[in-house]
């Protein structure tokens, strides 16, 4: 059950960086990275739901998609230090090394 839901999570948001990043006018070095990184969760999203392997490689994977998409909306909408909103920003950073330490630790 574990695996279904590591599959389903990185292959949809794999899918939702694939889309974000489709839209916008990035760097193309930056597009290209981005779009590498959401391929590669999408297979293994898809790999996790058949095959039922892999659940700690897609949490690797989660945490740096999380970790990426936060830097990119801190960079986008930057706020104050002093405010909850920078709490809130700090907590996309923690979940994806909460993941990240979840997929290395389950390695």
């Amino acid at each position: 059950m574990i695996h279904l839901v590591w599959g389903f999570s990185l292959l949809f948001s794999s899918i939702f960086v694939f889309l974000l990043f489709q839209k916008k006018d990035n760097r193309v070095t930056v597009k290209y990275l981005c779009l590498f990184g959401a391929l590669i969760g999408a297979i293994l999203g898809i790999l996790n739901i058949f095959v039922q392997k892999y659940d700690s490689y897609c949490s690797i994977c989660i945490g740096v998609l999380c970790i990426f998409f936060t830097y990119y909306d801190n960079k986008k909408h930057p706020v104050s230090k002093i405010t909850n909103a920078y709490i809130s920003s700090l907590q996309g950073y923690v979940a994806g090394i909460g993941f990240l330490l979840y997929g290395i630790f389950h390695l």
